[in-house]
This record gives structure tokens, C-alpha cells and sequence, in this order.
């Protein structure tokens, strides 16, 4: 499975079969794709899809009820005349462009979904023109509109992941409560945006993508750990800082003794069965040439879902 990409990836989504990329690239499988594109998850394929954007996305989200993906970056245009700052919504088979329109003065660069609409992260301070809501927003799903939610965040937001009632998010932000080691990652009420105590310390790094599996969390992006006796993922050997996956124990609030070594900074991933799936900046996986987009097999301490 080797899909061609001129440029390097920074978000993916999958649906019945495609796996759906944004970044920073303008071919896919040798065709005219401006940051966006959709391949076969069986073959790596090139699909028609193309929504035309005239900047760089950064962030995906699939609403397979809806049948749309919500899609966040740097651009002001999309299907080559349609105003929509920094965040559009188009049809999942032909790349329509739908009415959702937050309107936001700057790049996004997370988004997620919840019972209370879409969350939206990046470098933004004022969406739906003058209203202020600096690097983190509560929309509708229809329109786009505001809602109340305003976290204390003081940095950019490069990821927002729902757990429960509570949304997790990872950025260059730091001092949390006043605390010098609540940096880069801070959980949140859904519903209030009200701060919680709670901060994972043993890692160092900003994560690009969090993701919640059985219980745990797989952050992906610049981060790091030390490979400890006894563990050799991959016949990687003993001692080894390990960069771009980490695995967090919830409960017990450790890291967990499994990894995926990944080949330099990744920017997004997603788990198929036992199979992980990432983008990024990179040219190689495991000595094995391979540019900007790639998969693994997940290693049998991988926690199931």
C-alpha cells in the first residue's frame, strides 16, 4: 500500500473504504490535488473527490450520518470561488461545498465532534467575524454559529479529542493552574470549559493527534520516551528515544510499555483492525523508502479497542 504525494500530510479520515488526507501537497497519484485527496484504503488508488481549496488543510472530520466531511486550514477559497475562512464542510462522494461557514480570522488546525456541535483548535482568535474566542471554539453543526464553551486557553491548539463529558487538547500552551508542568496537554468539560486538575508529566513533546483506545490514550506527533529495559519494539534496541507515538494508561496515569517507533514527526494517524495508518513529514519507515504517508502493523502489546 504506497500512495504518491508530493508534499507531506497532516490530517486523515477513513470511510467505506477511502482514506480521506489534508496537508501540504498540490499531486496526488500524479493528478492536480491542492491539499486534499481520497485514495483506496485497498490499494492506494487515487478517487475523483477533489473540493478544491486554495491554501493548505490541516485538520479533518468525518460525519458519516451526514455524509460530509468538516475540513479546517489556511485558505479563503474553495470549489475555486466559494468565500469560507479557514473552515469549510463539503459532501463525502462529490466535494460539494455545504452552507456550514464559522468564518474564522486564522489557520485551524484540530477538529472534533460532540453532542453540542463541532470543536475547533488552531491559531484563530475571532470567529464569525468580530466574536473572540482565541485558539479554541464551540460551533453548530448547521451554520457554524458560537456557542458559549471557552476554555482557558492562552496558546495555540493542535488537537482536540472527546472523552465523555470531557475534551482533551494538546498545544503549545502551558502553566495550566498555575502549574509549571501542566504544558502541552489539558483536559477540559465539554460543556462548560471549566479546566481539570489532571496532567500527564512523562512525556515530552506536543502531540498532533490524541486518540482514546480501550481505556488509553495514543497521542502521535512530536513526542517522545525512553525504551525501557526489557522492551524492544520493532528490534529497535534498549535505551532508544522513541519519537512520534506514545501510549498513556488512564487510570493508572503512566505510560504504557508498548511503542511504535515512528520515522520522524507525525502529524496525524488512525487505527483499521491491527493496522496503524500515519501521516507526516518523513522519507522512510523502518530504513524502507517511503514519503509522507505510510501503515504498520500495530505490536502485540497494543491495547484492543
Amino acid at each position: 500500500w504506497a500512495p504518491k504525494l508530493d508534499g507531506i500530510v497532516t490530517n486523515m479520515a477513513l470511510h467505506e473504504g477511502r482514506i480521506y488526507v489534508a496537508g501540504m501537497f498540490k499531486k496526488a497519484g500524479g493528478q492536480v490535488r491542492q491539499g486534499l485527496a481520497a485514495f483506496s484504503l485497498a490499494d492506494g488508488s487515487l478517487q475523483a473527490w477533489d473540493p478544491q481549496v486554495n491554501g493548505e488543510p490541516r485538520a479533518l472530520l468525518l460525519d458519516p450520518k451526514e455524509k460530509a466531511i468538516y475540513v479546517g486550514g489556511s485558505f479563503t477559497l474553495v470549489r475555486g470561488a466559494v468565500p469560507r475562512n479557514n473552515a469549510a464542510k463539503f459532501d463525502l462522494k462529490d466535494g460539494a461545498v455545504l452552507p456550514w461557514d464559522p468564518n474564522l480570522d486564522a489557520g485551524v488546525l484540530a477538529l472534533e465532534s460532540g453532542p453540542q456541535g463541532i470543536y475547533l483548535g488552531g491559531m484563530f482568535k475571532r470567529i464569525n467575524g468580530p466574536a473572540k474566542r482565541p485558539y479554541a471554539a464551540l460551533v453548530d453543526r448547521g451554520q457554524g454559529k458560537l456557542k458559549a464553551w471557552a476554555p482557558p486557553i492562552s496558546a495555540m491548539v493542535y488537537t482536540i479529542h472527546l472523552a465523555g463529558s470531557q475534551v482533551m487538547m494538546g498545544g503549545d500552551f502551558g502553566g495550566l493552574h498555575e502549574n509549571p508542568k501542566h504544558n502541552q496537554i489539558g483536559l477540559f468539560d465539554a460543556t462548560t470549559g471549566a479546566l481539570d486538575p489532571w496532567y500527564p508529566d512523562h512525556h515530552s513533546g506536543i502531540p498532533s493527534r490524541i486518540e482514546n483506545r480501550g481505556g488509553n490514550l495514543v497521542l502521535g506527533g512530536s513526542v517522545y520516551w525512553q525504551v525501557p529495559p526489557g522492551l524492544r519494539p520493532y528490534g529497535q534496541p534498549e535505551g532508544l528515544k522513541l519519537r512520534g507515538f506514545l501510549v498513556y494508561d488512564l487510570k493508572a496515569k503512566e505510560p504504557l510499555n508498548c511503542a511504535i517507533p515512528a520515522p520522524s514527526s507525525i502529524a496525524d494517524f488512525c487505527i483499521v483492525g491491527n493496522t496503524i495508518y500515519f501521516g507526516g513529514v518523513f522519507s522512510e519507515i523502518l530504513g524502507q523508502p517511503q514519503s509522507c504517508l505510510g501503515a504498520l502493523a500495530l505490536p502485540a502489546c497494543f491495547p484492543a479497542p
